[in-house]
């Protein structure tokens, strides 16, 4: 079994997401071979609700197309929050349900830890319930960064 820790970490462009990428890096240590990733996760968008969301875009109607410039909209704007803390190429945009699309892409990428951040407003034990399917069925340990307290779990 390898010493290196392969994080991965749910992001988006709110403050405790970074909590949580600082708490991953922390974790993985990648000075010292740890590998960290960012995951951002959009959930899907039909194509008649693209016409509300981008009325005046130029997007055409392929579903795909439409689906791939949301998702590189969303994550440039999680990148830019966590850009301190993670390289470019180490964020991977998903969509689908949170739960879902979160541990099919931290599978892919060979996780053998997970970082959640923890909701805002939330106190122990009442987070959404994506984060709780995650934890509840992930295939490695679950680790939940408390919002407002960096590096800490």
């Amino acid at each position: 079994m390898s010493d290196f820790v392969t994080a991965v970490v749910a992001i988006d462009d709110s403050a405790p997401a970074a909590d949580a990428a600082a708490l991953a890096n922390a974790l993985a240590r990648p000075q010292q071979g740890g590998r960290v990733f960012g995951v951002h996760v959009a959930p899907d968008v039909d194509p008649p609700l693209r016409a509300t969301l981008f009325p005046f875009a130029n997007l055409g109607d392929d579903h795909d197309e439409i689906r791939a410039h949301i998702d590189a909209q969303a994550t440039q704007r999680a990148a830019r929050r966590v850009h301190k803390l993670l390289h470019a190429d180490k964020i991977r945009a998903a969509h689908g349900s949170f739960a879902s699309a979160f541990m099919h892409t931290a599978r892919e990428l060979g996780a053998t830890l997970v970082v959640l951040p923890a909701e805002p407003n939330a106190t122990d034990g009442a987070f959404r319930e994506g984060t709780r399917t995650v934890a509840s069925q992930a295939h490695v340990p679950v680790v939940i960064a408390r919002g407002g307290e960096r590096g800490h779990a």
